[in-house]
């Protein structure tokens, strides 16, 4: 299958397995309320609540407007301690975070602060913090939760301050998260899976490749010790051919693929695949050639040289186009990669204004 469309069938299968969503992580104190608010949020009741601390023991996860809403459990219970919690939920692969918070902060806060942190300075994912069950406070008291829970946050966005009773602030937050810039988000997201699958394709052709190179290097060893002058030449022109085509047919490199895309490696690439490009790789081993062709008739030592010789000649002539392989298909992916990513995201776009 052409590199292109083989490539192409990979990247379908990411976009089914990776759904045009970013996922928005709801996170915070036990029986702070998440489970209330996310059933605020998405207009209905989505999610199981109750009295005890321990009410959500999994991650559960809810369509919101385009996107997924996922409660994760609270922490710092007697059944999720801080760190076994931050393990097994992992929630540095979400996209967004709303924290939830209704009373006072505890060490376990504090932690999942620093991690918060932590995992944002790789990249800035949108935080939204929250204070539920806020009837009771009064403007000093608000004033007092806010520069609290910056301190310990190092956040500078906004703090909402909602009452899930009485349906106060949840509008305010509901479009504050609706404004974040989702195509962004979930841009970096597929395109990271992208990235992935493209190195993995890469690596595992390299290494077929680097498996049907040392065929032809045992070959052109046994032609190193030809007795016939410029038929050895020959026997190694048909040799590098072969082995060429052998390599791009592992990256699924086809003639057509060369002059389709005009990357400057591809005209390199289309030449070797001459007899006069092949030449003038010959040419540029000349000495090494004209090396082996006295060696040859040197009994015994000059023979096994002249192998040695030849079998590191087409070594390097094939790791050479190898590379060469390597950096023309990469190119052909990273132009696939960008258009497909354009085009989900243009469908992604279409979908929320008809929505």
């Amino acid at each position: 299958m052409p590199l292109r469309d083989e490539f192409e069938k990979i990247l379908q299968t990411i976009r089914s397995n990776e759904a045009s969503y970013a996922r928005i992580a709801v996170i915070g104190q036990p029986g702070a309320g998440k489970s209330t608010l996310i059933n605020r949020l998405v207009g209905k009741k989505v999610a199981k609540t109750g009295q005890g601390t321990d009410t959500t023991i999994d991650a559960m996860e809810y369509e919101y407007e385009l996107q997924k809403i996922v409660e994760l459990p609270g922490y710092g219970t007697e059944l999720f301690r801080f760190d076994d919690w931050k393990k097994r939920f992992r929630p540095q692969q979400y996209d967004l975070f709303v924290y939830v918070f209704g009373g006072k902060f505890s060490s376990e806060d504090d932690a999942l602060f620093d991690n918060l942190i932590e995992w944002n300075a790789e990249r800035r994912r949108p935080m939204f913090l929250v204070r539920n069950k806020s009837y009771e406070l009064d403007g000093a008291q608000r004033e007092a939760i806010e520069r609290d829970v910056r301190n310990r946050s190092k956040s500078d966005g906004k703090l909402y301050f909602v009452d899930c009773r009485h349906n106060e602030g949840i509008a305010e937050l509901h479009a504050a998260i609706m404004k974040t810039d989702f195509g962004r988000v979930w841009r970096e997201r597929i395109a990271k899976s992208y990235r992935a699958a493209k190195t993995e394709y890469l690596e595992d052709s390299r290494r077929r490749a680097k498996d049907e190179m040392g065929f032809f290097c045992k070959s052109a060893a046994v032609n190193g010790i030809n007795p016939l002058l410029g038929v050895d030449v020959a026997v190694d022109l048909g040799i590098y051919f072969k082995m060429f085509l052998k390599i791009q047919l592992q990256y699924g490199i086809e003639h057509g693929d060369l002059k389709l895309y005009a990357l400057p490696i591809a005209r390199k690439l289309l030449a070797l695949v001459t007899k006069e490009g092949l030449m003038i790789l010959l040419k540029n081993v000349a000495g090494k050639a004209t090396a082996r062709t006295v060696l040859k008739y040197i009994p015994f030592a000059g023979q096994a040289a002249a192998a040695a010789l030849s079998y590191k000649m087409a070594e390097y002539a094939g790791e050479t186009y190898e590379e060469d392989c390597y950096k023309f298909a990469g190119g052909v992916m990273d132009e696939l990669i960008e258009q497909k990513v354009s085009e989900l995201m243009s469908v992604k776009l279409m979908k929320g204004s008809v929505e």
